[in-house]
């Protein structure tokens, strides 16, 4: 079976990115599966644009063993974090993408991965094109999540987007979501059928580096990791809050993001000294860094629709048995609280129980490391390359037997 996945923003072990397909590939190809990404050439956290041959140039993914079909894409020196340089990263995708995918051999199914919402439509062209059935996969809750942030308030264009939305559920064969949230929003909030979603969260890989020092990182007696987007999802002003009252503690941040200039800025006018910035690092480096910290946390913020979706670097800290502090609600807070019994979590916005949620964590005590170690043995459990893996393989057999 010929897979081709339409991901934009496809990166390799060698940057800073989320490693779903990455992890899935290798195993599909494992399985006996042929798996094609076609991707963009524009990276979504740095904005930096790889060079390629023309319009499109060929890589292997050697760890992953996926063919990579690289194709042009570009802001057009908008700037990639503006609403306009970011809409002509997404056209200019679209319409190289769709160029690109007559030059592929036969293919039995398309799986278009969002966000962008776009890349849905594309999945959908490509499908009607090449004649292969068509998989929706839903990552992020676009566009409901972007209108809520106040990316986009023209009210127009919100509604070409929701029918574009429900255009793309009624038109996919089946749909796929990374949380049982989503499924679940899908259902009661955009009137899917139930038996056409299937839900397979991000895998995660065996084996974490061991606990070594970083030339780069400034460790102090007690450490607390954020690795990831530092975006308006976040609360990181109450990160910084409860780090001036927590000088004991050291704050490690690593990331980019929307937010990140300013809470430098931040920082260095209240002389925040316990809060130390890096930038994003290689897929690949990000489990050697999470081990030799003490704790993660994921300070989420009041959006309402947050509550669906698993934050991913959650899998990271669980990887790497760390307990975990987290700010938020809904199936995030039930996987740490209840189900894996990995952390402690508050409610968004409570800054007093934030700093003593770090307080207890990092206090060395028995209970802390039970933490670690019970989220360690339930991701190998639950959520393994290979039972992860299989389940979508599975899952894509049947779409293309069945219908």
């Amino acid at each position: 079976m010929h897979i081709l996945v339409l991901h934009q923003f496809y990166t390799t072990d060698a940057e800073a990115g989320i490693p779903r397909f990455n992890i899935l590939a290798k195993r599909w190809r494992e399985r006996g599966a042929e798996v094609t990404v076609l991707s963009g050439s524009v990276n979504y956290i740095t904005g930096v644009r790889r060079k390629t041959k023309g319009l499109f140039s060929k890589e292997i993914d050697e760890k992953n063993d996926a063919r990579i079909m690289r194709v042009f894409s570009t802001t057009f020196g908008l700037g990639y974090r503006t609403f306009l340089g970011r809409m002509a990263s997404y056209i200019s995708f679209f319409i190289f993408a769709l160029f690109s995918s007559f030059f592929l051999p036969r293919l039995d199914l398309v799986i278009a991965s969002s966000p962008p919402i776009s890349i849905g439509f594309l999945g959908w062209c490509v499908s009607f094109f090449r004649r292969a059935p068509f998989v929706f996969e839903v990552r992020d809750l676009w566009p409901d999540e972007i209108v809520e942030l106040g990316y986009i308030k023209n009210s127009v264009l919100i509604g070409a987007t929701h029918v574009l939305e429900h255009f793309l559920y009624a038109r996919a064969r089946r749909i796929i979501v990374n949380s049982p949230g989503l499924k679940e929003y899908l259902i009661t909030k955009k009137s899917v059928d139930a038996e056409k979603i299937g839900v397979v969260v991000n895998p995660v890989e065996k084996g974490v580096a061991e606990r070594e020092e970083s030339s780069l990182i400034a460790w102090g007696k007690k450490n607390v990791i954020y690795t990831g987007a530092h975006s308006l999802v976040y609360d990181f002003d109450i990160l910084l809050d409860a780090a001036k009252n927590l000088p004991e503690i050291t704050f490690i941040l690593v990331g980019d993001g929307r937010q990140k200039p300013e809470l430098l800025k931040r920082v260095e006018h209240e002389n925040i000294v316990n809060v130390h910035f890096y930038p994003s690092v290689p897929r690949a480096e990000v489990p050697r860094i999470v081990a030799r910290a003490d704790a993660g946390v994921i300070p989420l913020g009041h959006m309402k629709l947050l509550s669906y979706i698993y934050a991913s670097k959650t899998f990271d800290y669980m990887a790497a048995g760390k307990p975990i502090v987290f700010m938020g609600e809904g199936i995030n807070a039930a996987l740490i609280r209840d189900e894996a019994r990995c952390g402690v979590c508050i409610s968004p916005g409570d800054r007093e129980g934030l700093e003593k949620a770090l307080i207890s964590v990092l206090s060395g005590s028995e209970d802390s490391k039970a933490m670690g170690e019970r989220g360690k043995r339930y991701l190998e459990e639950h959520f393994s390359a290979e039972k992860l893996g299989d389940e979508y393989l599975a899952f894509l057999e049947k779409t293309v037997h069945l219908g």
